[in-house]
C-alpha cells in the first residue's frame, strides 16, 4: 500500500490534524437509549466527545462528493482526528457501534463512520456522516 509519508512525518501530521481538529466544534456521540423494564427510556449515555473541524453541511462542493461515495446519503459530515480518536480508547469500529450525534445542538443519527484521507493511504482522519433527526 503506498503511503504519502514516512513514519516520522506520519507521526507529525497526525499531531497536526489532532492540533487543527481541537479548535474546530465539539461533537457527542451517544448510544441508544437504555431503557426500564417498562420499555420507557431512562437516560442517552455519552460515548465520546470529539472536536470535529470542519463540519459540512449539504450541499457539499464537488471535490467533497467525489472523495466521499457516501456524502449523498448525509446532510452533516463531520470530520475528526484519528489520533484524537485512538487516544480516547475508540476504534471506527467502536464508533460505527453508536446511532447518535449532537453538533450546535441538533441532533443527528449517525449513518457513516470510515477513515478519511486528503493524502495518499495515510487515513489522518474519521469522517462520520450523519441526518438530521
Amino acid at each position: 500500500m503506498f503511503s504519502g509519508l514516512d513514519q516520522n512525518r506520519l507521526d507529525i501530521a497526525l499531531a497536526q490534524i489532532e492540533t487543527v481538529c481541537s479548535k474546530g466544534k465539539t461533537i457527542k456521540i451517544f448510544k441508544a437509549a437504555t431503557k426500564d423494564d417498562l420499555g420507557e427510556a431512562k437516560t442517552d449515555s455519552v460515548a465520546v466527545s470529539l472536536k470535529s473541524f470542519p463540519v459540512r453541511r449539504q450541499p457539499f462542493n464537488r471535490n467533497l462528493r467525489e472523495k466521499i461515495s457516501w456524502s449523498d446519503e448525509v446532510g452533516l459530515i463531520c470530520f475528526v482526528s484519528k489520533k484524537a480518536v485512538y487516544d480516547a480508547g475508540y476504534t471506527v469500529k467502536d464508533l460505527k457501534g453508536y446511532k447518535y450525534m449532537t453538533v450546535d445542538s441538533e441532533r443527528y443519527e449517525i449513518s457513516q463512520v470510515e477513515f478519511y484521507s486528503n493524502y495518499a493511504d495515510d487515513y489522518l482522519y474519521i469522517a462520520i456522516g450523519g441526518n438530521k433527526k
